[in-house]
Order: C-alpha cells, then structure tokens, then sequence
C-alpha cells in the first residue's frame, strides 16, 4: 500500500483502532494517536569484523549501565537527570 494512500485513509477514519500487523505495515496506538511503520527487516544480517567489534562495546556499556542501576547513589543521580 502506498504511503500516501495510507495516510488518506487514516485521515479518512477508515484505520481508526485498527492496531497489528496489515501486510508490511504496523499499525500501534499511543497515548498521542496511532503510529504506523514497515515491519522489522528481517532478511540476512551481515557480521563484519567493525559491526563485531561495536555490538561488543555495546554489551560492555549495558551491562556497565546494569551494574550502575544496582547502586543506590548512581541510580538516584540517573533518576534526576532523567526527570530534566
């Protein structure tokens, strides 16, 4: 389905409440209205050594982050921030 075809029929009303997948799109509803997008991709994933080196760091900063969550004073220091 076209995207402006798509648009005109949620302006229209006619996807109103409709939440799920319809074909390769993704209909969500929010607290501000409904969200729509294309599926998740979900064809072959390419694992070069530069895209293995930065998923690693990302595993070393979540669970530093996890680690961090465990200690009252740096959680509480995260939870102000968080609250700006």
């Amino acid at each position: 389905m076209e995207r402006d075809r798509l648009e005109y029929l949620i302006k229209a009303g006619v996807l109103n409440g409709v939440v799920g997948t319809f074909g390769k799109w993704v209909f969500r509803r929010q607290k501000g209205g409904h969200i729509v997008h294309y599926l998740k991709y979900s064809g072959p994933i390419s694992n070069t050594p530069n895209q293995q080196k930065s998923r690693s760091k990302f595993r070393e900063a979540v669970h530093y982050a996890n680690q961090a969550m465990l200690v009252p004073k740096i959680k509480a220091e995260y939870a102000a921030i968080a609250k700006k």
